[in-house]
């Protein structure tokens, strides 16, 4: 069996294609807004942002490092660093 991998959603700031690391996890919205400290809805309104996501069957996923490099790079452009 196996799975079908597929970046979703419409950036609204252009994001490179990430990369994934078959090594690392894939982790639930409740799981990352958990390990970030912040809520689901937070979560969902950064993936209609352009935060890297992958859709595994019916269901979307994060890898943690995607999703911190990713805020990271959007605090860098914001000038919040």
């Amino acid at each position: 069996m196996s799975a079908t991998v597929h970046n979703i959603g419409e950036a609204r700031r252009p994001r490179p294609a990430a990369t994934i690391d078959w090594t690392e996890p894939f982790i639930t919205k409740q799981q990352l807004a958990n390990h970030l400290g912040f809520s689901v809805s937070w979560v969902e309104r950064r993936v209609k942002e352009g935060m890297p996501s992958h859709k595994v069957g019916s269901r979307l996923r994060f890898q943690r490092s995607q999703a911190i490099a990713w805020l990271i790079a959007q605090g860098e452009q914001d000038g919040n660093s």
